[in-house]
């Protein structure tokens, strides 16, 4: 509604960036097209997509909110000039009334000439893999790809449940559809591109081919990999994991259940732990340009074994690296593999390795292993592992000098009242720091204590 307004104001000739926010009707989109032959000077456009807002709109009926999304997607198109370079849409609100219908319609507004592009989707599937794959402009230069549904296999197994069994997760089937739409988003990705950042959930096989189709060109690489059920395969058991077998099914279920137990199961010369990590260290070594890496791997049991792997291909001129690596339980000799293996040219490094379970020693190698000249911003967040009060003096103690934003979680550690009060001088000296703490006791609220084993919960307290 204030767009015709600020037309009648501004002149259109002077925008270079618009940030529609909130969008619940095409109203907004059509003021834009009425003088889009005057937005000659217009690079970049963002779009925020009100799911709530289109639900008044739409109404409850699956027909009119497909017809709202369809509608939004056209005025969307009709508004957007080709000559952009950047476009910025987050579109989880259609998709999520509209599903994969609504991610093609407004996929098919994406321009051709894009040099960037962030797209913030749902669930992540072969066909919605297949309609962003078909939309990616071969100029790009940046791109930006998260989707951000996630599947509850952390209530069960990675068996597809009947009704009456609690803890369902993710089926055969559709793990072969997982893998297949990776490889469809692989095959797409443009070989130009020198930011790429990539957040989904597949299966190991695809989060391999993903990694082997990263362009030689990066600079910067984010991957946030939500590995389904790789987990519960490489270590026999999920975090909360349902074993189905012929003596936990129902009577009532009958042999047919057991069979398809038995046919969904994974046969072990399937099974390849290390499939990814040599994957990605495969690729670590073919990007001599990669200043910024961000790496983020969920349910996935690494081992030593793994860990080597990409520890040992880190690119040396890395400048900022953030490594996301929870649950790994490598213990000590982890500990000590990762901080021989850190670039000494870094500015930047964050190390989330809650619940690798090291001691004072693995807090000693880390402590030696950071670099010392050219830190300026560090978090570790270390909670769950023993490292006692030797262990936190040791990393008080090390911490580079020059360093301008600290971050450092030690609950869980077991360092005492002794522990706590070597680390007194460093939070004062910290705490009134912007974006900077320091943090050694537990969670006291219900609420973190009920959700201390979400992974994603504790980096965002974190």
């Amino acid at each position: 509604e204030a767009a015709p307004v600020l037309a009648r104001r501004v002149s259109p000739k002077l925008l270079r960036r618009v940030v529609l926010h909130g969008v619940a009707g095409p109203e907004a989109f059509e003021a834009l097209a009425s003088f889009r032959r005057d937005l000659g000077d217009l690079r970049e456009v963002c779009i925020h997509i009100a799911a709530p807002r289109i639900r008044r709109v739409s109404g409850e009926s699956t027909a009119g909110r497909c017809k709202a999304a369809r509608c939004l997607a056209q005025s969307l198109a009709l508004a957007l000039p080709p000559w952009l370079t950047a476009l910025e849409m987050d579109i989880r609100g259609g998709c999520l009334l509209a599903g994969e219908e609504a991610l093609e319609q407004f996929c098919c507004s994406i321009p051709d000439g894009l040099r960037r592009l962030h797209l913030d989707v749902n669930h992540f599937c072969l066909r919605s893999a297949k309609i962003v794959a078909s939309r990616l402009p071969g100029s790009l230069r940046e791109l930006r790809l998260l989707f951000h549904g996630r599947s509850f296999v952390w209530l069960g197994s990675s068996l597809a449940a009947p009704a009456g069994i609690v803890g369902g997760g993710s089926s055969g089937s559709g793990s072969a559809e997982d893998t297949a739409g990776a490889e469809t988003l692989a095959a797409a990705i443009p070989a130009s591109l020198r930011k790429l950042h990539l957040l989904l959930e597949c299966t190991d096989v695809g989060a391999a081919a993903l990694a082997a189709a990263l362009p030689g060109g990066l600079i910067e690489l984010d991957l946030g990999l939500h590995l389904r059920g790789s987990r519960g395969r490489n270590r026999g058991h999920g975090r909360g994991a349902l074993r189905v077998t012929s003596s936990t099914l129902p009577r009532s279920t009958g042999t047919a259940l057991a069979a398809a137990a038995a046919a969904a199961a994974v046969p072990a010369a399937a099974i390849a732990p290390q499939r990814l990590p040599q994957a990605l260290a495969d690729k670590f070594l073919h990007l001599p340009q990669l200043r910024a890496l961000r790496l983020s791997l969920v349910e996935l049991a690494l081992g030593l074994e793994g860990l080597r792997l990409l520890a040992g291909a880190l690119p040396v001129e890395l400048r900022d690296l953030r490594l996301d690596l929870c649950g790994q339980e490598v213990g000590n000799e982890g500990a000590e593999v990762l901080a021989a293996s850190l670039p000494p040219s870094l500015e930047r490094l964050t190390l989330c390795l809650r619940g690798w379970r090291f001691t004072a020693r693995g807090a000693k190698a880390i402590a030696r292993g950071m670099p010392r000249t050219g830190l300026r911003q560090l978090k570790l967040v270390i909670s769950g592992s023993p490292i006692g009060p030797v262990g936190a003096r040791a990393l008080a103690d090390g911490l580079p000098a020059r360093l301008e934003r600290l971050n450092l979680s030690l609950r869980l550690c077991g360092v005492g009242h002794e522990g706590e009060r070597s680390l007194q001088a460093l939070a004062r000296q910290w705490a009134p720091r912007p974006r900077s703490w320091v943090r050694v006791r537990e969670k006291l609220s219900p609420i973190c204590q009920s959700l201390e084993q979400s992974l994603e919960w504790d980096l965002w307290d974190d």
